[in-house]
């Protein structure tokens, strides 16, 4: 699996805006082939705020990437502070857990 780490930095405080905007990635982000899950996390008093999102293959991630950024990019426009930071991973699942 293939997971996609995205980083937005708007102004702290913009909680409810931010969670307005990731409503709506997410029922895009579902839609596309490959989806398996996603994660949103903040730090709201810094306003940084994360996607986490997981893919069956690094191609399916990659060709989602190429249209949702964009239109992330224009939903989030103003709010933004910062450009917003991709950062793409391999995933590994263990084989057994200890103990």
């Amino acid at each position: 699996m293939y997971a996609v780490l995205t980083q937005f930095t708007v102004a702290p405080g913009m909680w409810a805006q931010m969670a307005k905007a990731t409503d709506a990635l997410y029922a895009t982000l579902k839609t596309y082939k490959g989806f398996k899950q996603a994660l949103f996390f903040a730090d709201n008093d810094t306003g940084r705020y994360n996607s986490l999102v997981v893919w069956d293959l690094k191609a399916n991630g990659d060709a989602a990437y190429k249209v949702i950024a964009p239109k992330t990019q224009e939903a989030l426009g103003a709010l933004l502070k910062a450009p917003m930071v991709r950062q793409a991973y391999e995933t590994y699942e263990p084989k057994a857990q200890i103990g």
